[in-house]
């Protein structure tokens, strides 16, 4: 599992079904790599794909049983790792930085 991967999976898990130019945004991600990113999780049956009923030109990603269990799995080490690595950092300093994180973004975090 990459890192892009587990980012689409843990997005999708937390915010529901999305279209790809979503993920694209909230993932900080290029097209061209995101559809690669898709379609090997497509391929794995962690997610799927079906088209957007507000939009027949566009599909809609949503996240499987299997890919709900593969983050439940995984999520909890994730948050360790990351604790682990801004540890580092005072209560203020990550202040800051989610503050700066928001800002450059756009992103609703």
């Amino acid at each position: 599992m990459t890192v892009a991967q587990f980012g689409v999976l843990e997005i999708l898990y937390h915010k529901g079904d999305l279209r790809i130019c979503d993920i694209i945004e909230r993932t900080l991600s290029t097209g061209g790599n995101m559809t690669v990113v898709i379609d090997n999780l497509e391929k794995e049956g962690l997610v799927g794909r079906y088209s957007d009923p507000n939009d027949r030109r566009a599909s809609l990603i949503s996240i499987t049983e299997k890919g709900k269990k593969l983050v439940e799995e995984i999520f909890p080490k994730h948050v360790e790792n990351i604790s682990e690595i801004f540890d580092v950092l005072s209560s203020e300093e990550k202040q800051s930085l989610i503050k700066l994180l928001k800002k450059v973004s756009g992103v609703e975090i």
